[in-house]
């Protein structure tokens, strides 16, 4: 399956658990880089950073 590595945003719900601070993850996978910085903000979660995505084509 081929990978295209691409930078996004999202925000993702924390069910039942209030959440303050940040962290950030740094890895590698097949030769590809991710990279995220997470932001908790209560009960919600901002993603931002590179991850890897199968090509889907159309």
């Amino acid at each position: 399956m081929d990978s295209k590595n691409k930078w996004g945003i999202a925000i993702d719900n924390n069910y039942g658990a209030f959440l303050l601070g940040a962290n950030i993850n740094i890895g590698k996978d097949n030769d590809d880089w991710h990279c995220y910085i997470c932001v908790y903000l209560g009960f919600k979660t901002l993603i931002v950073g590179r991850d890897m995505f199968p090509n889907v084509e159309d």
